[in-house]
């Protein structure tokens, strides 16, 4: 999972509109464990 003090945000992630691209395994958990891409979510960040 994504730690803000030892990685790179920039390493596991890039944004494309609203969503969070994982760009590593890191990357991958973080967006599944946190949900960061679920619907409700992005629907809230369009409004």
């Amino acid at each position: 999972m994504y730690h803000p003090q030892r990685d790179r945000w920039s390493d596991h992630f890039c944004l494309t509109g609203a969503e969070f691209t994982p760009l590593s395994l890191v990357g991958r958990v973080t967006v599944r464990l946190l949900q960061l891409n679920r619907g409700d979510r992005i629907e809230d960040a369009n409004y």
